[in-house]
């Protein structure tokens, strides 16, 4: 009987093929971030409820006891607890979140402007661009719409094609799908259009292009907030 050695032929060829960029240690900085940045400007006698996501060493989010501070409390205070802030006086000033991990203080800030009148942001598009193995490129655009987000990948992304089941992550761990939100396959060339619902644009830092079939990255793109 005679055996066909085309079947791990092929095998052989697939394994290789997503063995450009295989990644091992998934472990990446801690990260604290403020998530309530839709505000534009709040109104002397008003107040907002400032929230913030720290995640860990692989990605996760945790809860975690802040301490929030103002620059200014003259123009506005903020409660160190719970992060409500309340604005007394027009001007401007820093909106801070803080948290004491092991031997890292982690901190982020937000230029809370004080006027006549209370405005929220009514649109807010991030961009970014991939780099990565198998000769991937091309740029993106991130927006809110509503309660969910708009992912946009842009006529000029492209890679080799080399690695099989190329699919898109929203992710805080550049190095692994744990706890990532999956959005759906990424053919080699062209653009792509995603609706991902109750997501918020400052949920995740980076998209993650993952050859799915091996559990290997090909490319990844971080989501320029500021």
């Amino acid at each position: 009987m005679k055996t066909s050695l085309l079947p791990f032929v092929i095998f052989l060829f697939l394994i290789t093929s997503c063995e450009k960029e295989d990644v091992i240690d998934d472990i990446v900085a801690e990260n604290l971030r403020i998530t309530s940045r839709t505000l534009d400007t709040l109104e002397v006698g008003d107040d907002f409820q400032f929230e913030a996501m720290f995640t860990n060493n692989v990605g996760i989010e945790e809860e975690v006891n802040l301490t929030w501070g103002s620059q200014h409390t003259e123009i506005a205070t903020i409660d160190a607890n719970t992060g409500l802030a309340t604005a007394l006086m027009e001007g401007s000033t820093y909106i801070s979140a803080l948290y004491q991990s092991n031997n890292t203080l982690l901190k982020d800030s937000f230029l809370l402007v004080v006027g006549d009148t209370t405005v929220l942001f009514e649109e807010q598009t991030f961009t970014g661009s991939f780099t990565g193995a198998y000769d991937i490129q091309g740029d993106f655009e991130v927006s809110q719409e509503g309660e969910g987000i708009i992912i946009k990948i842009l006529s000029n992304y492209a890679h080799d094609g080399g690695a099989p089941g190329p699919y898109l992550y929203l992710t805080n761990n550049i190095n692994s799908i744990a706890g990532a939100k999956e959005i759906g396959n990424v053919t080699a060339l062209g653009s792509h259009t995603f609706n991902v619902a109750e997501t918020s644009l400052f949920d995740y830092q980076y998209l993650l292009v993952w050859c799915k079939p091996f559990n290997i990255r090909i490319g990844y793109g971080k989501i320029n907030m500021q």
